[in-house]
């Protein structure tokens, strides 16, 4: 087996990887577009995938040694639906084959297509080197959120992350960020982070730690137990720190609200906040501080209208200081606020059909960029969140729309949207499509058809103004329609004619309304 921390020999051939080693390249070829780098536009093309975009590059290097017919590619892309991998199908008849490509040739063909997790496998593993360590010393309240972030860098990327409290692992806690929701005095410890390449067998050369973090958790509203440090380096130690007892103080800041990191897209209002107070009773200030702010921000709620670059996201971190009248200050945590370039306008809705008849599943989406084209990629799958794989292209549109004129039980399953740009791509909710069998009574029974002539409009008003909604409609039957006005999802009691309206609006009356008619009988 060729190490996976050296580079493949010139002389060697894809035939002598072993079959483990295929299925490991396999699963990065199988995950178009999620694994894709998408720097190239021609490589966005979602009706190909990793593995035809292999083909097309070994074969450009020798067409007698890839020359694949449309046939034999559409026989590979059929094993996905028998839950096999087309891409370990591929490499193992390119294993077979008279004269299989070498190593050299393979890996090139990888980094032309940019699957870069694939090439992963065969770079040279270095040890990790952390690049961010987790704060010193943090300061909490009791039900704060405790955050700490630890960050490094390997080759190849990915290192694995192991949170301790003291010496003892804890459980779940496996990323570069160590986060607890609501946090009691039974938190105050130091925490550690244990970094590891898995690609290097030398334990003591793969595993580096961080620095040590003091976390103090106070009880929340007893002054009497909050206590302030005495003496001590600030500098973080390599030694577990004590924590010592220290003589109480009316100046000290508890915060008792940390800004939270939060996800937006572009052009919305992000609103942070902080509050704290002062154990000697005086007034506090709150300031804002951020590489992104141009000028001084004030006042415990920051408020700004984000923006990000046109075709990928972009991250901005928040922090606030707290300061006292006698000028003790205090940072609050960081709040990282993530940009999105692309946002859903429409996610997807459940839906229950019928075989036989047609049904349709709804995505739209819009980019920071009016003029930039978004591309749409149905996925499904028949376990939640597993193993999903591309709709049939002849059933999307260009524009976000799953149409089925046909619904079979082989379309019974779960489906989710990717919209995505040049280098950026979401995924939406995902939702289940039911299919049901109709009885010979419903079969015969033609149900009447309900058809909107008239939407509500949506509305901008200022307050005290008059507002007034109208929904008309008709039933193919005659029978009597009834109405329900909704606001936020939720019913309005009362509410049963065609027109909802109100003489003075106040702020409680913004938001999304909408109106249900049904049927008499229904």
């Amino acid at each position: 087996e060729i190490p996976t921390h050296h580079k493949p020999d010139s002389m060697a051939l894809i035939s002598d990887l072993p079959k483990q080693k295929l299925r490991e390249i396999a699963t990065y070829l199988d995950r178009f577009p999620s694994t894709a780098s998408r720097l190239d536009e021609e490589r966005i093309d979602q009706e190909n995938e990793f593995w035809r975009l292999l083909i097309r590059a070994l074969n450009r290097v020798d067409r007698s040694m890839c020359n694949y017919t449309s046939v034999q590619i559409e026989t590979l892309a059929s094993e996905s639906l028998n839950q096999k991998s087309p891409s370990l199908e591929l490499l193992l008849n390119l294993q077979q084959m008279k004269d299989p490509p070498s190593l050299e040739v393979f890996v090139k063909c990888l980094k032309e297509i940019g699957c870069t997790k694939a090439l992963n496998i065969f770079k040279s593993a270095t040890p990790p080197r952390i690049t961010q360590q987790p704060q010193a010393k943090l300061e909490l309240t009791t039900g704060d959120e405790l955050l700490l972030t630890c960050d490094a860098e390997c080759e190849p990327p990915e290192p694995q992350f192991q949170w301790f409290k003291r010496q003892t692992p804890i459980p779940m806690a496996t990323s570069k960020t160590l986060r607890i929701r609501r946090v009691n005095e039974n938190y105050t410890e130091v925490y550690v982070c244990r970094v590891m390449n898995p690609h290097i067998n030398d334990s003591q050369k793969a595993t580096v730690f961080s620095n040590f973090s003091q976390v103090k958790v106070y009880p929340l509203n007893k002054s009497s137990l909050i206590q302030q440090e005495t003496g001590g380096s600030s500098e973080p130690s390599h030694a577990c720190p004590s924590l010592n007892a220290h003589p109480s103080s009316s100046d000290t800041i508890v915060i008792t609200r940390h800004p939270r990191s939060t996800t937006v897209h572009h052009g919305e209002t992000v609103e942070l906040t902080c509050e704290a107070h002062c154990l000697g009773g005086g007034p506090v200030e709150y300031q804002w501080s951020s590489k992104l702010l141009k000028e001084k921000k004030y006042g415990a709620k920051f408020v700004a209208t984000m923006s990000c670059a046109k075709h990928h996201e972009s991250k901005f971190c928040f922090h606030c200081v707290v300061t006292s009248a006698s000028g003790a200050s205090k940072n609050s945590n960081e709040a990282v606020v993530t940009v999105q370039p692309i946002w859903f306008t429409e996610q997807p809705r459940p839906r229950i059909g019928y075989a036989g008849e047609k049904a349709v599943l709804i995505c739209k989406a819009q980019a920071a960029d009016p003029q930039e084209n978004i591309t749409y990629l149905w996925l499904t799958s028949k376990i939640q969140d597993r193993n999903f794989v591309p709709v049939d292209r002849e059933l999307q549109t260009e524009d976000g729309v799953l149409s089925f004129d046909n619904l079979k039980d082989k379309d019974r399953g779960f489906y989710c949207c990717q919209a995505a740009n040049r280098r950026f791509f979401l995924t939406s909710d995902v939702v289940r499509l039911d299919i049901r069998l109709r009885s010979d009574k419903e079969v015969n029974q033609v149900a009447p058809v309900i058809r909107v002539t008239k939407q509500p409009r949506s509305r901008v008003l200022c307050m005290n103004e008059k507002f007034r909604f109208v929904c008309e409609a008709t039933c193919s039957s005659g029978d009597g329609l009834r109405y329900k006005w909704f606001k936020d999802g939720k019913e309005i009691p009362g509410e049963t004619r065609n027109i909802l309206e109100k003489c003075l609006v106040d702020l409680s009356d913004c938001g999304p309304y909408y109106c249900e008619v049904k049927t008499e009988g229904l």
